[in-house]
């Protein structure tokens, strides 16, 4: 199958990806918890009085966000076709500077072009000496299980670490929140850094900050990590951790 890029434009798109990312699996289960931390701390200085149980039931939240994020994949697909913009899913190889080798899931297709913009992504980056498993994860396994962990380390406390550790706390999980730093929320201007930890210690997640993840060791139904805070290193066990240390371009291949 050969196919020039003129006068529609060739993209290829990695779906799952396409599905897994993006904000609104996230927000929709933000939206549910936020109800809970209404109910359970300053609700009625809003404005909000609710009488009667308030509950999350995340399996619920979960298959929303799974239909949210799906609509939402199918809807850019749909732009592409109506706007006749060829989408090949595949992994592509340069064969010269202008012609790719797409190897389909049914075939393969020779794409022609005039100029290419590569705009691969990032992945997430992980501690040194540690690799991903079933029970250490980044946001994007963690975004796509239907279950909860009883409880959960976090390496890194930036915008990924600090939303997943909020959220997660909301439905019950027991959480641990790791920072190199001197504080969580790095990047913030230190007043944000020190109310969110405030919140956070309310809420009922440990916060360490000035502190190295030096080890993660996997174990059939639990996790250790070693963390160094100070001189004395120290012991910490999860059913789950979620690496949360930045991003990378995604170079590989």
């Amino acid at each position: 199958m050969t196919s020039s890029s003129s006068p529609a434009t060739a993209v290829l798109l990695h779906r799952a990806f396409a599905n897994a990312s993006g904000g609104s699996p996230v927000l929709g289960r933000v939206r549910t918890a936020a109800a809970e931390s209404c109910r359970s701390a300053d609700a009625e200085k809003f404005g909000v009085k609710i009488s009667g149980d308030v509950s999350l039931d995340h399996h619920s939240a979960y298959e929303r966000s799974r239909t949210v994020a799906d609509g939402r994949a199918k809807g850019v697909g749909y732009l592409m076709r109506k706007n006749r913009i060829a989408q090949f899913e595949g992994q592509g190889t340069f064969i010269d500077p202008h012609t790719m080798q797409v190897r389909l899931r049914d075939g393969e297709a020779t794409l022609s072009f005039r100029s290419c913009i590569i705009a691969t992504g990032a992945t997430v980056k992980l501690l040194p000496g540690t690799t991903l498993g079933k029970r250490v994860v980044t946001f994007e396994e963690q975004i796509l299980s239907d279950s909860l962990p009883s409880s959960l380390i976090i390496a890194g406390a930036g915008a990924v670490g600090v939303e997943f550790a909020y959220l997660l706390r909301s439905y019950g999980v027991e959480v641990t929140l790791v920072e190199f730093l001197g504080r969580i929320a790095p990047l913030e201007d230190e007043e944000v850094s020190a109310e969110l930890t405030k919140r956070f210690k309310r809420q009922g997640i440990r916060v360490l900050t000035s502190a190295r993840v030096e080890s993660i060791e996997e174990a059939a139904d639990r996790v250790r990590a070693v963390v160094r805070q100070g001189d004395e290193p120290q012991v910490l066990e999860a059913e789950r951790v979620l690496q949360a240390t930045g991003f990378q371009p995604r170079t590989a291949g």
